[in-house]
């Protein structure tokens, strides 16, 4: 009887640590234009609406490309999505999921990024 008690507490105690783990995610939002000579690439983050580890580090501009602040405050430019997979590891992001999908001209892909807190 013992034993089953301690196995009982023993498997709460493990869920209740499983299901307590915080996780941040966001979306990078890739549209692809097709034009008559080449396909066009632009590149769009989406952190939510809530306080976000990234909120300060990663904007997005007009033009379609990323603007990313570094920690000694240079800036620099991401407009493809393979250097932003790149980059983003640095902060442990672990890439999670990706799908696409077609309206009229424009083809989207979207990349869903999973942070452990």
């Amino acid at each position: 009887m013992r034993v089953v008690i301690i196995t009982i507490i023993s498997l709460f105690i493990t869920g209740s640590c499983l299901f307590s783990q915080k996780k941040e995610y966001f979306i990078l939002r890739v549209t692809y234009l097709i034009k008559p000579a080449r396909i066009e690439c632009k590149l769009e983050v989406d952190l939510g609406t809530k306080a976000h580890t990234l909120k300060n580090i990663i904007e997005n501009t007009s033009d379609g490309a990323l603007k990313i602040k570094n920690d000694d405050g240079t800036i620099f430019i991401i407009k493809n999505e393979v250097d932003f997979i790149n980059f983003i590891q640095k902060y442990n992001y672990k890439l999670i999921n990706s799908y696409t999908f077609t309206q009229l001209d424009k083809s989207y892909v979207n990349f869903l990024f999973e942070k452990d807190l």
